[in-house]
C-alpha cells in the first residue's frame, strides 16, 4: 500500500486499509464485548493559537488528590488535556467523569489514551468519552479507533494517542501512517501508557518495544507517558532503542525529524513511587523525580506558540503545592519527511487465549483438570497446580527473526509474599486444543529443554497487584525451540507451562475473554 498522501487531508479509508492488511492476530483487551468506536474526521492543518496551555499527565485515580490536581490545571489555564492512560483504578467510567465535569465541566477538551486499569471497562470510557468529543467538538478533528490507533490535530498539534503495550495492534505503523498526512506540522506528540524500563524510573519492564519511541523520534514528536508513578524526562535522543544521546544540553531541547525526547508524568494523583534499580540515574535523563527527592502529584504543563513564536515550547512540572521540578523550552523544527533516512518498523505481533479450553490447571497429584475457573493459580502455595495456556494461529516460519516475546497476564487478586514461576512450552509442531475433561493431559505432553524462572526481582512479583498486567521474563528461546521443530507451519499452535511457589492468580478467559492471557511477539526488522 503506497502511504503517501496528496495533501494535508489525512485520507482515512486509506489508513483504515492500511491497519486492516496487517490485523492477523488479536491483542490484549481486542475480546472486550462492545464494537470499536473509529473517528473519521479530518486532519486540515490548523494554526496554533498564541500561548496555547496543555496539561500531560497520567495514573489518576479518584479523590482529593486528582482533583486538586485537576483544580491545578484549571487555575494555570490550560486549554486541554493529553491523559496518557490509567483514570479511576475502579473500572468505573462514571465515577471518572463525574470527577472531570465536576471542576472541568461536561465539555472541557480531554483527550486519553488507554492504560491497563481502563482495559475491563473500556467499553464505558469509550462511550463516553465518543460523547465528550461530540459536546466539546473536537470530534471533526480526529481519525481512528478512540484512545487506541488515533490521531487528532486539535488547535494545531498533531498527536497520536496509542494503545501500545495494552490494546490494538500495528501501532507503529499508524504513527507513521499519521505523521505522513502531515510532515510539515511543527508540533507532533505521541501519547501513550506503557513504558520501556530504560525510560522510567521505577519497577517496570519493557512493555511497548522501541519501535513505536524510535518512530515518534523518526518525525520530530515527541513521546509522552505515564505508568510508573513519577517524573522523568531524558535529553534530546537521536536513538531510543540504542540510548544514543544527542546532547546533554537540558534546555533548549531543539527537537527535529531524527531527534526528539520522551517524558513520563505519571503522577496524576493515584499515588506516588520511588526509584528502582539505580534507574535514576542512567545518563539520559535530564531530570528525575520521585518520593525518593519529595515529589508531589502534579502534571507537565506546556505552553506552545510562546508570544507568537510558533515553534517555541516553554514546560514545566509542577504539583499541586506550586513547587516546579522541571522546567525547560522546546524549540521543534519540522522539515519534509522526503530525504529522511527509511527506518525499519518492528512486527508486533499480540494474540489472545480465545477459548475456554486453552487455558487450564491440572492437579498434579490426582491428575484431575481444572476447566472454567475464573482465575489461574499461576503461583500456588502447595506447589501441585501445572497450568497450561494455548495460543493459536502464530504468524511465525522457521526462518523468523524472533527479538522478544513474553506472556501479558492480568493480577486477579494482590500478591502475598514471594513467588516463583517456572514456564516452559511444549515440545509440539502444532499443540493440539485440550479436551478439558481428560486425566493428566496437560502432564501427559512433552516440555522443551528450554525454560525461564520467574521470580519477584523479574516484574517485581513481590509487588504483584489486582488489575495490573504483568510481564514474563523473555521465552524467545522457548518459542525458538517449538519453532525450530520439524513439522513446524505457519499459524500452528503453542502451549505455554507455567508451575510455581507462592500465591499468585491471573484472570482466565472464562473470568472475562477481555483480559485474558495475551502473548506478544516483536521481530527483529
Amino acid at each position: 500500500i503506497n502511504a503517501e498522501y496528496g495533501g494535508p487531508k489525512m485520507n482515512y479509508n486509506l489508513i483504515l486499509s492500511f491497519a486492516l492488511l496487517f490485523s492477523s492476530a488479536l491483542a490484549f483487551g481486542t475480546n472486550c464485548g462492545k464494537p470499536i468506536y473509529t473517528f473519521n474526521g479530518t486532519l486540515t492543518p490548523q494554526a496554533v493559537p498564541q500561548n496555547l496551555k496543555v496539561a500531560f499527565f497520567g495514573d489518576q485515580g479518584l479523590g482529593s488528590n486528582p482533583k486538586s490536581v485537576l483544580e491545578m490545571i484549571k487555575a494555570w489555564g490550560a486549554e486541554f488535556i493529553v491523559h496518557s492512560g490509567d483514570f479511576d483504578y475502579s473500572s468505573s467510567p462514571s465515577s471518572w467523569f463525574s470527577l472531570i465535569d465536576s471542576v472541568l465541566g461536561p465539555s472541557y477538551p480531554y483527550f486519553a489514551s488507554i492504560g491497563n486499569h481502563d482495559v475491563t471497562a473500556w467499553d464505558g470510557y469509550y462511550t463516553r468519552l465518543v460523547s465528550r468529543y461530540s459536546a466539546m467538538g473536537a470530534a471533526q478533528y480526529c481519525v481512528g479507533e478512540l484512545g487506541v490507533n488515533m490521531v487528532c490535530n486539535y488547535k494545531g498539534l498533531l498527536i497520536v494517542y496509542s494503545g501500545i503495550g495494552t490494546k490494538g495492534n500495528n501501532h507503529v505503523q499508524f504513527i507513521d501512517s499519521s505523521f505522513k498526512s502531515d510532515p510539515s506540522a511543527v508540533w507532533k506528540i505521541c501519547s501513550w501508557h506503557k513504558n520501556q524500563r530504560l525510560y522510567q524510573t521505577g519497577d517496570k519492564s519493557d512493555e511497548t518495544g522501541y519501535a513505536v519511541y524510535d518512530k515518534c523520534r523518526e518525525y520530530g514528536a515527541i513521546v509522552a507517558t505515564a505508568h510508573e508513578h513519577s517524573y522523568s524526562r531524558t535529553y534530546l535522543m537521536t536513538d531510543f532503542a540504542t540510548q544514543k544521546i544527542a546532547n546533554t544540553i537540558k534546555s533548549p531541547l531543539s527537537i527535529t525529524p531524527g531527534k526528539s525526547f520522551a517524558f513520563v508524568s505519571g503522577v496524576g494523583g493515584s499515588s506516588l513511587r520511588a526509584w528502582k534499580n539505580n534507574l535514576e540515574k542512567n545518563p539520559w535523563w535530564a531530570s528525575v523525580a520521585s518520593t525518593d527527592n519529595g515529589l508531589n502529584y502534579g502534571a507537565l504543563l506546556c505552553t506552545f506558540n510562546v508570544n507568537g513564536q510558533t515553534n517555541k515550547a516553554i514546560c514545566e512540572q509542577r504539583d499541586i503545592k506550586g513547587k516546579v521540578w522541571d522546567q525547560f523550552e522546546i524549540l521543534s523544527t519540522p522539515s519534509p519527511i522526503q530525504g529522511l533516512k527509511s527506518e525499519c518498523n518492528d512486527d508486533w505481533i499480540d494474540l489472545q487465549v480465545s477459548s475456554s479450553n486453552d487455558d487450564l490447571s491440572e492437579d498434579l497429584s490426582t491428575g484431575e483438570i481444572f476447566k472454567s475457573k475464573s482465575h489461574i493459580h499461576v503461583a500456588s502455595k502447595k506447589s501441585n497446580l501445572l497450568n497450561a495456556i494455548r495460543f493459536e494461529r502464530i504468524p511465525l516460519n522457521q526462518e523468523s527473526k524472533i527479538k522478544h516475546v513474553y506472556l501479558q497476564l492480568m493480577g486477579a487478586k494482590e500478591g502475598e509474599g514471594k513467588a516463583w514461576i517456572q514456564i516452559n512450552a511444549e515440545l509440539a509442531p502444532n499443540s493440539m486444543e485440550f479436551s478439558g475433561n481428560l486425566s493428566r493431559e496437560i502432564s501427559v505432553r512433552q516440555k522443551t529443554k528450554n525454560y525461564v524462572e520467574w521470580t519477584e526481582f523479574d516484574g517485581d512479583l513481590e509487588g504483584w497487584e489486582k488489575r495490573e498486567i504483568w510481564i514474563s521474563p523473555d521465552l524467545k528461546d522457548i518459542v525458538k525451540e517449538v519453532v525450530s521443530q520439524q513439522g513446524w507451519e505457519h499459524n500452528n499452535s503453542i502451549t505455554f507451562f507455567l508451575k510455581g511457589t507462592g500465591n499468585r492468580e491471573v484472570y482466565s478467559f472464562d473470568q472475562d475473554r477481555c483480559v485474558a492471557p495475551s502473548l506478544v511477539i516483536e521481530m527483529e526488522c
